[in-house]
């Protein structure tokens, strides 16, 4: 007999526990559900993402900007993903891209998805500024941001999927 779920069920890919959740849920690094009733050891994460993927086309941190996703700690440090850094792109006679929007002449290309963002990197177009994706925090009782560069661990991430994964990667860090 197969099992339905309602859209906002899973069920444990260890266990088989059905859990209901309206949050997106990412147990342990895994793509696949984990339940922490019958699954030991397992920690939940709850994603709350602010601004999702666009599509898989659109990976690069090119099509994002400002908050990305949170993720609460157990401890009370709120994890921030957010999008920053100021995108501008020259040609030989100047600015053609900045802020979000094309300037003066624009591309002789249309932005559509990732694939068309390596025209950028050949001689007509120069990427003067890009952004990326990066982690700060707010310690539970604290109403300061910080960056994790206070730490001097963590790099930046270039790729929403990749800006996920370093999320969870300071979810487990217990310096954090």
């Amino acid at each position: 007999m197969e099992c339905e779920l309602k859209s906002n069920e899973s069920i444990c890919v260890k266990c088989g526990t059905k859990t209901n959740d309206d949050t997106t849920t990412v147990w342990n690094n895994e793509s696949e559900p984990f339940c922490s009733s019958k699954c030991r050891g397992i920690t939940k994460m709850d994603i709350q993402f602010t601004t999702k993927k666009i599509s898989d086309k659109h990976n690069d941190s090119f099509w994002y900007e400002g908050e990305i996703a949170t993720l609460m700690k157990p401890n009370g440090t709120k994890l921030i993903l957010i999008a920053c850094g100021d995108i501008r792109i020259v040609d030989k006679e100047g600015l053609v891209y900045d802020g979000f929007k094309e300037r003066n002449n624009g591309f002789d290309f249309e932005l559509t998805d990732d694939s068309c963002l390596k025209n950028i990197d050949d001689k007509k177009y120069i990427w003067d500024n890009n952004n990326w994706f990066e982690v700060l925090f707010i310690e539970k009782g604290d109403d300061y941001m910080r960056g994790l560069h206070e730490f001097n661990a963590y790099d930046v991430a270039d790729t929403y999927d990749d800006g996920i994964e370093l999320l969870k990667v300071c979810y487990n860090d217990e310096e954090i």
